[in-house]
């Protein structure tokens, strides 16, 4: 009975100590881990915008295809959310919501499971010279985890970088396998690449122009559309662009336009109208302006060729602004095909 009782208290004394020592171990942990894919981040961000292509890169996914997932009625961006339930102790039951979104470069995610508490993931998307760098974060502080598991966690938490860690690695190469499984399309000799466009409205300027005036003309409308915005303190929805509607004997038929954030007042010759959603061929080319004419025929040849009806006119997406960059070797335009299957 007295070696019980030694046992019993040696237990309890090693319980207090274990206790104690947690108080002194952090209830903070972060755990991080960053690939380069070779691709655009174009490619790479619809796959962790949209919850339901998880399962084709997620490890977790992995670890119980028997798993049973409801996702909501947002298919994608902030507030698409998915819960899950499964039998597996790696899995467990839980749910997920995206809580911000910045397109092709930040997301961040809040999950609960059940009986661990919140935490919250970021994926943070930067172009480099190789692809895209992908950082993948996970960070958790203990809150909403019951009370009675918290000295338990900080203990976990010591091991979090070197399992979860893993994981992360996993999932990192799986994206970079599917995305290495897409297929490769090049207009002249610049690659391009599939977007799922979501649709926009804008405001816009449609005008035919003589060859000789089409610089001097549309730097002018762009003009307008900037003070129209700057008169109703607001800013466009990302960066200029314009709709080629037709081109014939040196007369080119072109809206000038600038994405638009809520509804605005304007008079002609503004108008306002929207872009439909829309698959997009996008090409990214680097140079002076003039250089875009020799794409076109190459885009509807390839366009052609791989079975795809154009569905729109195509479109200039200038990401350089001439004005801040001098240097025309230096300016890049995204050129864009809305097509259907």
């Amino acid at each position: 009975m007295k070696i019980v009782k030694i046992i019993l208290i040696s237990f309890l004394g090693l319980f207090f100590l274990l206790l104690g020592i947690s108080f002194l171990l952090p209830s903070k942990t972060h755990v991080e881990r960053s690939m380069v894919i070779a691709a655009h981040p174009h490619q790479i961000f619809p796959l962790i915008n949209q919850f339901d292509k998880w399962v084709k890169w997620s490890p977790w996914h992995k670890k119980d295809t028997t798993a049973q997932y409801t996702y909501n009625d947002i298919a994608a961006g902030v507030g698409a959310s998915y819960s899950w339930k499964s039998a597996h102790p790696e899995v467990g039951n839980g749910e997920m919501k995206i809580i911000e979104t910045s397109a092709d470069t930040f997301l961040k995610t809040q999950m609960n499971m059940e009986g661990m508490g919140i935490s919250y993931s970021t994926f943070k998307l930067s172009e480099t010279d190789a692809g895209t760098m992908v950082t993948w974060s996970m960070d958790a502080d203990g809150e909403g985890m019951p009370i009675y598991f918290v000295p338990v966690a900080k203990y976990f938490n010591l091991f979090m970088d070197r399992i979860l860690g893993a994981e992360f690695e996993e999932g990192l190469t799986l994206l970079q396998e599917i995305i290495a499984q897409l297929p490769h399309y090049h207009i002249g000799p610049y690659e391009a690449e599939i977007r799922e466009f979501g649709g926009m409205k804008f405001v816009g300027i449609r005008e035919k122009i003589a060859g000789d005036l089409l610089s001097q003309k549309i730097s002018n409308q762009f003009a307008s559309l900037e003070n129209l915005f700057k008169q109703a303190n607001k800013m466009p929805v990302g960066v200029p662009f314009t709709i080629n509607h037709f081109a014939r004997n040196n007369v080119f038929d072109v809206t000038t336009a600038m994405g638009m954030p809520e509804p605005m007042q304007v008079s002609e010759p503004i108008f306002i109208k929207e872009l439909p959603a829309s698959k997009w061929m996008v090409v990214k080319y680097t140079g002076g302006y003039s250089g875009l004419s020799a794409l076109y025929q190459q885009g509807f040849e390839m366009l052609a060729a791989e079975n795809l009806k154009p569905s729109g006119a195509p479109l200039e997406f200038y990401l350089t602004n001439p004005s801040m960059e001098p240097d025309s070797n230096k300016w890049v335009t995204e050129l864009v095909f809305p097509f259907i299957e």
